[in-house]
């Protein structure tokens, strides 16, 4: 891509690239001062958080990265953006942010907010390891066995008389 340009949109690119960080510097080389950058359906975590869709099929081979609001915003900074516009349609962000003059620096979660974003990740995949159809659980043999215990210990599962975890309540 040659040139400066004011306005860049990508589709559905944070979702898709491998380094974050380089792809939006290699973004902000091509804009003019003050230019612009439209992001539209980046994939917003609540989808298999809060809305049970599942964490296996979000996450494949070309989907690297969801976000919620306040990370996308905070990348965005960290990157040399400010935020001008954000909003959640269908599950997915439409952002406009222009290139800031300055990056925010980089600030790592907080212990307590971490582990409770890594516990609300956890339990997402485990959701999605107990719905995946038996001919799909090869792939995650080598943890079945402790995503069940987890299941049964939140109250999240049990076990039917044939043998077979069912999910509980909203999850199943």
């Amino acid at each position: 891509m040659d040139g400066r340009f004011n306005l860049i949109i990508a589709n559905y690119m944070l979702t898709h690239v491998h380094q974050p960080a380089e792809y939006l510097a290699e973004v902000r080389r091509h804009l003019v001062d003050g230019g612009y950058l439209y992001l539209y359906n980046e994939t917003d975590e609540d989808g298999f958080l809060e809305r049970g869709k599942s964490m296996v099929d979000t996450f494949n081979p070309f989907h690297l990265q969801t976000f919620d609001r306040a990370p996308l915003v905070h990348t965005l900074a960290v990157n040399g953006f400010t935020t001008e516009f954000l909003m959640l349609h269908d599950g997915t962000y439409l952002c406009l942010a222009r290139a800031a003059e300055q990056q925010v620096a980089w600030e790592p979660l907080q212990p307590a907010a971490r582990a409770r974003r890594e516990a609300a990740y956890r339990k997402a995949w485990d959701i999605s390891v107990i719905r995946m159809p038996e001919h799909a659980r090869w792939q995650v043999a080598d943890e079945w066995e402790a995503v069940v215990q987890r299941m049964l210990a939140a109250g999240l599962a049990r076990v039917t008389k044939h043998g077979e975890v069912r999910l509980l309540g909203k999850h199943g």
